[in-house]
Formats: structure tokens, sequence, C-alpha cells
């Protein structure tokens, strides 16, 4: 196994990481401690239960899109084999490779439990290939770091399988086609048929319609184009749940591949 993706991943779990206002509140309470880093200490975070140590250091150690892509240029395109990724495991833990958390003006690092470690990793999905056909339209349109980001995301669960590799290979080509193969699409795309489970481009059609009905409904959701906001596409799809430039941003984002796949320009679609 090459030694780059140990490399990558020792910068990444190393690289200091912020508490947030909930994390704080859930660190607190649950530990009973004044000082959320001081729940955070290496002895202390030994001592309490697997399933508790996950649940105060998952929120810290799970990987967000960039993190993810940022190990595209270590892996191989086929992925690694599943006994390297426990073997990855291993090494970080033998190696007793430290986080760095902070808060405010402060910062401690604490040895990373064995059990945070491999969820991170399951997460990664190091060990998921890419598709020949995807990652060439992709190399095709994209550079630099959208390339990274975009053939990680082809990695993600909801793309493998049968199902799902012919349904990014369509939804991809449908783009390259018409020369509008853009990341925040892809992104949205991800996020969208993970979330409402469509297996083909009709359906897919038909849910995207669905949200703009519901989106519209709900007032003048005259699109808004923000690329900065293609991190909240993890949050959830369902309306009551987001605010309104993010709806905008999915008002916008679902317009753009409608108008892909019916291979129209984006500016003759109502509201565009």
């Amino acid at each position: 196994m090459d030694d780059r993706v140990m490399v990558v991943l020792r910068a990444e779990l190393g690289r200091p990481r912020e508490l947030t206002i909930g994390m704080v509140e859930a660190m607190t309470g649950a530990q009973g401690a004044g000082d959320p880093l001081l729940a955070l200490g290496s002895q202390r975070v030994a001592q309490l239960p697997e399933y508790e140590q996950e649940l105060l250091l998952s929120p810290l150690f799970t990987p967000g899109w960039e993190e993810r892509a940022r190990y595209e240029a270590v892996l191989p395109a086929e992925g690694l084999q599943k006994a390297e990724v426990v073997s990855l495991a291993g090494r970080l833990v033998a190696e007793g490779v430290t986080g760095h958390v902070v808060h405010g003006d402060e910062e401690r690092s604490l040895v990373i439990p064995e059990v945070v470690l491999e969820r991170y990793l399951r997460l990664l999905h190091l060990d998921h290939p890419l598709d020949p056909e995807v990652a060439r339209l992709l190399r095709e349109n994209l550079a630099g770091g959208e390339l990274d980001q975009a053939l990680n995301l082809s990695r993600q669960p909801v793309w493998q399988g049968e199902r799902g590799v012919a349904l990014l290979r369509s939804l991809v080509a449908t783009m390259a086609a018409v020369g509008r193969v853009e990341l925040a699409k892809i992104l949205f795309l991800t996020e969208f048929v993970r979330f409402s489970r469509v297996g083909s481009v009709a359906v897919l059609v038909n849910h995207l319609n669905d949200l703009l009905d519901v989106y519209r409904q709900e007032g003048d959701l005259r699109p808004v184009f923000n690329v900065q906001l293609a991190k909240y596409q993890s949050k959830a799809i369902h309306s009551a749940l987001c605010g309104e430039e993010v709806k905008r941003y999915r008002v916008e984002l679902a317009g753009a591949i409608l108008a892909d796949l019916a291979g129209t320009p984006t500016e003759s679609l109502p509201g565009g």
C-alpha cells in the first residue's frame, strides 16, 4: 500500500478542529466538565466506554467534502483493498495519532480513540472505486481542487453499485454534452439522490420538479447562485428544515440540472 495515504491521514487528523457551540454544550453537559477542553483530556476520554468516546468525538472527526477530497490525489482509481483500510486503522492506533481541538484561544491535543479512527476511515470510503467513464468525463471538464472533489464524490455509496454508477454516468454525460459540468451540481445531486433514493433519470426529474413546486409554493424564491452555499448541502432537504438562502440555492441548482437534462439553456427556464 502507498504510504502517501498515511501521510495524508496524519496531516488531516492532526489539523486543528474547532469546537462549535453545540459541541461545547454537549461536552459540558454530558461529561459534567465546566471546561470543554478538560472533557477532552486523553486520560479522561480513554476511561469512557467506546460508545461515549464515539458520541463525544464523532462531531469533531467527521470529514467534510473538502477534507475527503484531499485524499483523492493519493488513492488508486480502483480504491484500496478492504484489508488495507483495516491496516491503516491499526497503524494509526499503534502510532497513538493525536488530534488538536481549539476552543477560543486555547488548544488541546488528545490521542484519538480507536473507535473514532475506525469511524473516520469508514466515512472516507477509501475502498470505493472510480467508474472509468465518469472519471474520464470529469477530468475532461474539471481541474484542480474541483476535479479532486468531484472524483471523490463519485466514490460515495450513492454512486456505487450497478444502479448508482449507471445514473451518475448518465447525469455527467448529459452535463458534458451541453458543456455544463459543475462541481456544485454534482455535490447537490449526491445529497439529493442519497436522500430521495431515486434510481433513474426519469424519477430524478420528477423529484426535482416536486422540490421546485414545494419551495415555490412557499413564496417568491427567485434563484440565487452562490457556490459557497455548497457546504450546506449536507442539511436536510425538507423545506422546513433549511433557511431561505439555502432554498434559493437549491432552486438554482435544481433548475440548472433540469435544464441540462432537457438540453435547454438555463436562461430559458422560468425565473432563470
